[in-house]
């Protein structure tokens, strides 16, 4: 029971942190970057992923592109249980850990400089479809460059595992977004 109101209580706090999915003027926590660098990459990838989940979220009310559907689904089926992995292992190795959202992390800053809430609000059809892969190639790009560097860098065999599996999936987007950026640069 005390584990479950842990869970919950690490998952407020991190919900809590100014960098949510609705604001896009991004801060660090205090003191993040000399937080232990597992705790940061965990608080950041979570913010990072809850950047994505806000935008796949977006995706069936703005466009019928079929690619760009399944793959707002799979983001949001994959990224929500790789956050609930995190809250878990950062409860197990952090509990009571100040948040380490770090924007300053390898591969963040970079990541969220693109995001644009505002021309993804407006956007629809084709012009959603090409403003959406704006966004989310350099955000993807973002996270393989976080998990490539946990894979040398992190402590925890979870964080290398969740990398495992992120890097090819994320891969595998990237590249049927630029085959669909290639589809859409031929329309007028």
């Amino acid at each position: 029971m005390k584990f479950a109101a842990s869970v919950a209580l690490t998952a407020c706090l991190l919900i809590a942190q100014p960098a949510s999915a609705h604001n896009t003027s991004h801060e660090s926590s205090p003191d993040a970057a000399n937080a232990p660098y597992d705790l940061q990459f965990l608080d950041t990838m979570i913010v990072h992923h809850k950047e994505a989940i806000h935008m796949a979220q977006q995706v069936s009310s703005s466009t019928e592109q079929p690619l760009l559907l399944k793959m707002a689904e799979d983001i949001l089926n994959s990224q929500q249980g790789e956050i609930a992995d995190m809250i878990t292992y950062r409860d197990e190795h952090f509990r009571g850990a100040k948040p380490a959202v770090n924007m300053h992390f390898v591969g963040m800053h970079e990541s969220m400089a693109a995001m644009n809430h505002k021309a993804l609000e407006t956007a629809k059809g084709t012009a959603y479809d090409r403003e959406f892969i704006r966004q989310m190639i350099p955000h993807h790009e973002g996270a393989l460059v976080m998990c490539r560097d946990a894979s040398m860098r992190a402590q925890l065999k979870e964080i290398r595992d969740l990398c495992e599996r992120i890097v090819p999936a994320q891969t595998k987007e990237i590249a049927e977004m630029k085959a669909l950026k290639e589809e859409l640069d031929k329309q007028p």
